[in-house]
């Protein structure tokens, strides 16, 4: 599941977060931002989800992800999927005696988002970004927006 957003102005943007810098840092602005703004992905995403499936809506969220091979350490990023930490794999005994593997949450949204050969899939990730990715650039660049106005706001507060 891969998509793309363009989000026009940025370079002014940066310029003014790199400003404020020193008072507040561009990164945790952006990952507030970016937080708040996949809210309603993750929301989309849990309405979906099949209801007798555990820990699934659970497990549905929104988090900061590690630096990209290549970045200069200037960009954030944050995905919104599956976290594993809520039910991880594990051998399971079985009553008749052996174990098998449950595939823990992560195997479930995968069996669930697109199926086997012998169940049809139930998606719920792809369309909730389907229906979100439109409006998600305008909700980025309110939160940061927002931010900045509250940061401005308690940097002329110092100022006085």
């Amino acid at each position: 599941m891969t998509g793309s957003l363009e989000f026009i102005g940025g370079k002014e943007l940066e310029a003014k977060l790199k400003q404020l810098e020193t008072e507040l840092s561009a990164r945790r602005v952006g990952q507030a931002a970016l937080r708040k703004a996949a809210r309603p992905i993750v929301d989309k995403a849990k309405s979906m989800v099949p209801q007798d499936q555990g820990n699934l809506r659970d497990a549905i969220k929104a988090g900061a992800t590690r630096r990209r091979k290549g970045s200069d350490g200037q960009q954030v990023w944050l995905s919104v999927g599956i976290d594993m930490n809520v039910q991880p794999p594990a051998m399971v005994g079985k009553q008749s005696g052996g174990q098998y593997r449950d595939p823990g949450v992560v195997g479930v949204a995968v069996i669930q988002e697109f199926g086997t050969p012998k169940m049809a899939a139930n998606p719920f990730m792809l369309p909730a970004w389907d229906s979100e990715k439109g409006s998600t650039p305008d909700r980025i660049g309110k939160e940061l927006k927002a931010a900045l106005d509250r940061t401005l706001q308690r940097l002329a507060k110092k100022l006085k």
